[in-house]
């Protein structure tokens, strides 16, 4: 069979899609794994200890913590890999990638010629255009008006923010999150851009009045409540080994 079509170079599939770093997937897959034996070992062990007998002789709770901590040591060698692994992966992706995309914005976002070069690809970037499409297309179906689309296709932007808050090592990380999200929002709201979005409503003594009180409240409540997350940033950042220098 003759195929007219040629195939399409990395370069031209990189246009079309995207997907996460080949040693990023590599990574969480082998960190998964890893985990998973790791979680596996101490339940075992918390299932022995929980039916440990009184009567049980010193002997038995030795041979069994021996066990436990052989376990253990065969998973080390993992571990260390991942460690330096992870080392490599933060230096040479995350970090700078962190770096590339709050700069970028940052310019974007500095006037309207910019932000309209941008606005297509800013959509696919955090919202991909298929899953929103998706979501509405099952919302309009048997689950209409009972699931909101986000929680039925989540957009790349929404599970960036719930793996934001899965994984902060800290008290009340969603707070945190929320706090920064709605001193963005009160600050909008305020703004020339902001207000503009006060004519959507017929009553604008209702948006003045109501609306942008109400937001300010609701960022002063999450201010408040993620006092506890902010004071153990402040506690954990004794050395910063990679200063954000953008």
């Amino acid at each position: 069979m003759v195929h007219d079509e040629k195939p399409k170079n990395a370069l031209s599939r990189r246009r079309e899609c995207y997907e996460a770093h080949v040693k990023v997937r590599s990574f969480a897959k082998d960190l998964l794994t890893w985990q998973t034996k790791r979680e596996e070992i101490e339940r075992m062990n918390a299932g022995g200890r929980k039916g440990e007998d009184k009567d049980d002789d010193e002997m038995k709770k030795r041979k069994r913590n021996e066990k436990y901590e052989r376990q253990k040591k065969k998973l080390y060698p993992t571990q260390r890999s991942l460690e330096s692994r992870k080392v490599e992966l933060l230096d040479e992706l995350i970090f700078p990638s962190m770096a590339n995309l709050t700069v970028l914005l940052e310019a974007i976002a500095k006037g309207p010629f910019a932000s309209k070069m941008f606005e297509d690809d800013l959509k696919g970037l955090f919202f991909s255009e298929h899953l929103i499409k998706e979501a509405y297309k099952i919302e309009e179906g048997d689950k209409k008006g009972k699931v909101h689309p986000v929680e039925l296709a989540p957009p790349v932007l929404a599970r960036f923010i719930e793996a934001v808050c899965a994984t902060m090592p800290l008290p009340d990380p969603r707070l945190v999150v929320l706090d920064i999200m709605q001193h963005s929002v009160f600050n909008w709201i305020q703004e020339p851009a902001g207000i503009k979005f006060h004519a959507k409503f017929d009553d604008l003594t209702f948006a003045i009045n109501k609306m942008v009180p109400d937001i300010g409240s609701a960022r002063s409540w999450t201010t408040l409540l993620s006092l506890e997350g902010y004071k153990q940033l402040k506690s954990d950042f004794h050395v910063d080994h990679r200063p954000a220098l953008f």
